[in-house]
């Protein structure tokens, strides 16, 4: 039986095997049928993006450092995202002042709650060197 954090044959997740993945996670939580989410997960490198921890916080309270526009498409298409259990991949550019500061690839698709009642967005970023 899954659950508890473990796999279907009861073995423990290996968390030090995919720690450097949870670096590049953002996970959101929809607030009011995607009106606004909440960031649920914000894993270290999203971290350095913003300037700070960004979980817990309302999307609409991050989006003005949106550096070149990626996460302004993503929430638009949140209800998409979700309805239609669509996969998705962004060529992201993080931009100040016009100069490319970051380049990411994201990949987005939807995921279920812990209590699997709602439909989450989960969202990976890796850098493109």
């Amino acid at each position: 039986m899954r659950g508890q954090g473990r796999h279907a044959d009861g073995r423990d997740i290996p968390a030090r095997a995919i720690a450097k993945l949870l670096s590049n996670i953002l996970i959101y939580e929809p607030i009011a049928n995607w009106e606004d989410a909440r960031i649920r997960y914000a894993g270290f490198s999203l971290a350095k993006l913003f300037g700070g921890d960004i979980t817990g916080l309302p999307y609409s309270k991050i989006m003005a450092d949106d550096r070149g526009g990626t996460l302004k498409r993503l929430f638009f298409e949140a209800r998409s995202i979700v309805a239609d259990n669509l996969c998705l991949t962004w060529d992201h550019k993080a931009l100040s002042d016009g100069v490319t500061i970051a380049h990411q690839e994201l990949v987005t698709f939807p995921i279920s709650s812990p209590d699997g009642a709602n439909r989450w967005i989960l969202s990976a970023a890796f850098d493109v060197h």
